[in-house]
């Protein structure tokens, strides 16, 4: 008995394809019907050279700041890192500095540094923290039309407001990352 090869139905659980490009990404077409991606580059889809396709994200990096009251003074830092990509319309970031000295500057804590980018609405990035101060929960925040990140501290009770300087210490760290849909 010969083996005979069969295309399996679509309806069946299979792609429905008898043959297919190496390295094609399949979607679905219509209902009942798969077919192959071009690959071609356009920018957020890309082919390799050797035909792999793949998504372009490439990291940039970017410095994170820490301003009390919009200003640095006598701030340094053990660590100070952050990276950035673009997908489309979406602006994907993460951070993460480790503060050894505050420094003499007072007022609202905020991050800059990040590329100009200027989202549609007030985005929530997520936060984790070591060494606040603080009654209530952390938050971070990139403000509509804005490029900064607003460190905010929701108490148990009230409303509101921006983390200060005061809660920081000479071994605060932050870690933040997040997605911001641009206009």
């Amino acid at each position: 008995m010969t083996y005979k090869p069969r295309v399996l139905e679509v309806s069946s659980g299979g792609t429905g394809l008898s043959s297919t490009t190496a390295n094609q990404l399949l979607y679905s077409s219509a209902t009942s019907t798969i077919a192959g991606l071009a690959t071609a580059n356009n920018g957020i889809l890309v082919t390799s050279a050797t035909g792999v396709p793949s998504i372009n994200a490439t990291v940039t990096s970017w410095t994170p700041v820490i301003t009390f009251g919009g200003a640095s003074v006598g701030i340094t830092y053990n660590a100070q890192q952050g990276g950035y990509y673009q997908i489309g319309q979406v602006f994907f970031f993460d951070c993460y500095v480790d503060i050894s000295n505050k420094g003499s500057s007072t007022g609202s804590a905020q991050i800059t540094g990040l590329p100009a980018i200027s989202p549609a609405r007030t985005t929530i990035c997520v936060i984790s923290a070591n060494s606040l101060t603080f009654v209530g929960q952390v938050n971070a925040r990139i403000p509509n039309g804005t490029s900064t990140i607003s460190l905010d501290v929701w108490p148990t009770t009230g409303s509101r407001t921006q983390l200060a300087d005061t809660a920081f210490s000479n071994s605060t760290y932050l870690q933040i990352s997040g997605q911001v849909l641009l206009n």
